[in-house]
């Protein structure tokens, strides 16, 4: 995940330059992991019992720090103009990292 993560975001790449490249940027992650097989029945219903929310490992802080580092010297200039931060991990149907970022 984190190789072909890091090999988007460089296909991706934006030039760094004036003006945005100095602003304030916030920025909202989401982390989308499949539901492990154990989770649904023969018939793909979901267990009873099973937990709602993603509360396992990978931790969202290391989420967070292995985007934020992806993006540092790209994305802005530096991770240091990222003045708020909000990180969700939930369960979906294929494993997805979703990067939102707004300037100024």
């Amino acid at each position: 995940m984190k190789r072909d993560f890091l090999k988007l975001c460089l296909t991706m790449r934006k030039p760094l330059g004036a003006p945005w490249h100095t602003l304030p940027v916030s920025c909202a992650l989401q982390f989308t992991f499949a539901r492990p097989k154990s989770h649904r029945t023969s018939k793909g219903a979901l267990r009873k019992g099973i937990p709602e929310r993603h509360i396992y490992k990978p931790d969202a802080d290391n989420l967070a720090k292995f985007v934020m580092d992806a993006l540092n010297g790209t994305y802005y200039h530096d991770d240091s103009q990222v003045y708020s931060l909000s990180v969700l991990k939930q369960y979906g149907i294929e494993d997805s990292v979703r990067v939102d970022l707004e300037y100024g």
